[in-house]
């Protein structure tokens, strides 16, 4: 599908689109626990979707209600603490389908989750299958967990019992491989002890892992270290056993990564309103997001208020919000360039993100320079791209190079990315005044 997007300024209120990152944690917890919660204001994204189907291969019972809430009946990891469950040699012989999708944390989070029930084969998109479970496929089969990939029929076999313990992984691939644990641990019987070595990115991803637990009643006790061998802190998780994770209404917040597209519509209209005061004076606002939130991509505004004030002079370090990435390009370019480090990441996500921004954003007419772990966006006026703009599959490529759209027109492909995490996005580009075709 295509989006024909005709130059606009972004004008009214919008209410935030809900977290996705909050609405995976709260469905897994509401699916580990022995009750019936319900859940509102929850995406109904690709990668939400796929992590409710996930629940329900494992037994958990998700419906929608009339009102728009998730009720979720969870299996309450049932067998967990009986006796012989956490002897490895017990397996099921049949193992359930579990349907990730593109969704890294669906596949991430529920490994660990699911060997609280004997495993599961887990079927994946095939970039899903090229980003890869090598953290878990290092330490897991040392606990008597057999792993296996097929890359021709992009299936993960995996097979036994979460055993309690020590855990030690690094901190520098992914932090949903530690949120997996940290979901899964607390339901064992006995205390388990994870350690993140340092340096840890995207740590805020942990901390919204702990918090979504403690709302569900699960504690886990977290402590610093100095490694020697790094000279980084390690993240050190003490995690109780025989806990349990307790039904209840919980509602999701604002989604601060997805907000960044409307954020960048609203600074960019706000910027040239500076530079040309006939522009119309009509304000965008953006409700909907808690601004002491846990989600560290909250730093949005902030980081986009310096790359309009400093642009290329100074660096901006993403390597804890890696996702605003792609949006923080397209709006330097806008704006007179930015200096970003802290990017390596960026290439492992549903696309090589700093590489395929840099191709596209040529076709505005506009340099940028890709490092090993840094990205500088060259200042340059932007130019209606003559060719139509790629979105690599990738929805926030597609979301960012919308947002530069708006200010040239342009014409993008794969639009039906962005319904991975903001299905709603097109209608909420036209509701504030933004015309946009889309033709299959």
């Amino acid at each position: 599908m295509k989006a024909i997007i005709q130059p606009g300024r972004a004008a009214g209120t919008v209410q935030a689109p809900p977290s996705k990152s909050i609405d995976h944690r709260m469905l897994i917890c509401s699916g580990l626990t022995g009750g019936l919660s319900n859940l509102s204001g929850v995406s109904g994204s690709c990668d939400i979707v796929a992590t409710m189907g996930a629940l329900s291969a494992l037994g958990a019972e998700i419906k929608r209600s009339s009102s728009g809430s998730i009720q979720v009946r969870g299996t309450g990891a049932p067998g967990v603490f009986s006796a012989g469950c956490s002897d490895s040699s017990e397996k099921k012989e049949i193992l359930p389908l579990i349907d990730c999708g593109e969704s890294g944390s669906t596949l991430r989070f529920l490994i660990p989750v699911s060997l609280l029930f004997g495993g599961g084969i887990f079927k994946c998109a095939p970039r899903l299958m090229e980003r890869g479970i090598s953290v878990y496929e290092k330490i897991l089969p040392e606990k008597a967990v057999e792993i296996s990939s097929d890359r021709e029929s992009c299936l993960i076999t995996v097979s036994g019992i979460l055993q309690a313990g020590s855990y030690v992984i690094p901190g520098n691939i992914s932090s949903q491989f530690a949120t997996g644990l940290l979901l899964a641990l607390p339901l064992l019987p006995e205390t388990s002890r994870l350690i993140v070595k340092g340096p840890v990115e995207s740590r805020p991803y942990i901390d919204i892992t702990l918090d979504v637990m403690r709302q569900f009643g699960v504690h886990v006790k977290v402590s610093e270290a100095r490694s020697v061998e790094t000279d980084c802190c390690d993240l050190i998780f003490t995690i109780p056993g025989r806990q349990q994770y307790k039904a209840g209404n919980y509602v999701t917040e604002g989604d601060w990564s997805n907000s960044a597209f409307l954020y960048a519509l609203k600074k960019i209209k706000e910027i040239n309103r500076e530079w040309d005061s006939s522009q119309e004076n009509s304000p965008m606002t953006i409700t909907g997001l808690n601004p002491s939130s846990s989600q560290g991509d909250r730093v949005c505004p902030e980081l986009m208020d310096s790359i309009s004030r400093r642009g290329t002079e100074k660096a901006l370090d993403i390597s804890g919000c890696p996702d605003l990435g792609p949006v923080l390009m397209a709006f330097g370019a806008a704006t007179g360039g930015c200096y970003l480090t802290g990017t390596g990441r960026l290439r492992i996500k549903e696309s090589d993100r700093g590489q395929v921004m840099a191709q596209e954003l040529a076709k505005f007419g506009i340099e940028v320079r890709c490092g090993e772990n840094d990205i500088k966006v060259f200042p340059g006026k932007l130019q209606k791209p003559v060719e139509i703009l790629r979105g690599h599959n990738d929805h926030r490529i597609v979301m960012s190079l919308a947002v530069l759209s708006t200010i040239t027109g342009g014409t993008i492909d794969d639009a039906e990315a962005v319904s991975k995490s903001w299905p709603d996005f097109w209608h909420v580009l036209f509701s504030l005044g933004i015309h946009v075709d889309l033709e299959n």
